[in-house]
């Protein structure tokens, strides 16, 4: 196994069939949850939260 490991995206779901994450505004995909920022691995775009 490698250094990341790699999230599905139906795990992103709650039961309520509601997603979790947040979307990014350039792409539309799903943002990665990290300690001080949200950032999109497709497009680049990142979002530092204080």
């Amino acid at each position: 196994m490698g250094k990341h490991s790699n999230v599905k995206r139906w795990e992103k779901y709650s039961e309520e069939a509601e997603l979790d994450g947040k979307i990014c505004p350039r792409c539309d995909s799903l943002l990665a949850q990290h300690q001080n920022r949200e950032s999109c691995g497709k497009c680049g775009y990142s979002k530092i939260q204080k």
